[in-house]
This record gives C-alpha cells, structure tokens and sequence, in this order.
C-alpha cells in the first residue's frame, strides 16, 4: 500500500480594509470569490485586479478561484478604522454628512452629489470610475476635504 501526500492547502494571504473605504489587488482572472461571512465585504473583479469595499466590521477569509483553476484565500479584517478615502462601486449611492458644512464643491464628472431634503447629508453617486474630490467649506471658513473612490467591474460577492 501507497501513502497519498496530503492535499496541498490553498495559499493564503492576509489584508485589511476599512468599513467604507476600498483595497485592490492585483489579481488576474479572478472568476469566483466565496465569504465565510459574506455581508462584511463586496468584491469587484475586472481582469487584472480585485477590489473589495468594507461593509461592516469583522473578519473573513475569502476564496478566490481564477480562470485557469487556481485557488487563493484571503485572510481580511473590516475594521473600524475612518478610510483615507470614501468608496463606492459604479450605479451605487453613499451619504456625507453635512454637519457644520456651509458650502460643498464638487467638479468631477464622474459623481453626481445631490442634498437630502433635510440638508443634512450630501448623497454621492458613483457614475464611472475615477478618483473624486468632494471639497467642504465649514460655517467656520475652513475647508474640509473628502477623496471618492469610484470602482467598476463583476461583482463577485
């Protein structure tokens, strides 16, 4: 009788995330991705990259499969941590608080913001993909800046 070697376990990476803001990869071909917890995180492939935006706090391994066959994990952590940029996947809809805020600038084609009926929150609609810049002058004079990243691609989770 023959021993079989065991299987070889898929290989594992390690990542973190903030809840709102974005990580990309590169990856190519990623086809398939599977959560453990599926509500913590959403993915966007395209063909060379994969982007995951934090929903909520936890951790999570993901399973990437791609074209050729192969299979990663992904060891990710969503934390709390406020996000050096607010994210948002293309058709898809954040809000920014308008607290303190006396007039909002933006020039970027590729968002569309409009104000709560209230006043107090500043909706942002992702129209393409792009890196945005939504500038606030505070009731003080000061000014406040927020950088919008828009992404595309499949969504896999």
């Amino acid at each position: 009788m023959v021993a079989l070697p065991p299987p070889e376990e898929a290989p594992h990476a390690q990542g973190s995330v903030p809840v709102g803001g974005a990580v990309t990869f590169d990856a190519e071909q990623v086809v398939s991705c599977e959560a453990d917890t599926a509500d913590l995180v959403r993915a966007y492939a395209t063909a060379d990259s994969l982007t995951l935006i934090g929903a909520s706090a936890g951790r999570t391994t993901l399973k990437l499969r791609l074209q050729a066959g192969d299979v990663f994990h992904l060891d990710l952590e969503v934390v709390n941590d406020p996000p050096a940029q607010r994210a948002l996947a293309v058709g898809d809809q954040i809000a920014l608080s308008l607290e303190g805020v006396r007039e909002v600038a933006e020039g970027a084609s590729c968002i569309q913001t409009t104000k709560s009926a209230d006043g107090a929150q500043l909706f942002v609609l992702g129209l393409k993909p792009c890196l945005a810049l939504v500038a606030f002058t505070m009731n003080d004079g000061t000014t406040r800046r927020s950088e919008v990243v828009v992404v595309d691609g499949t969504r896999l989770l």
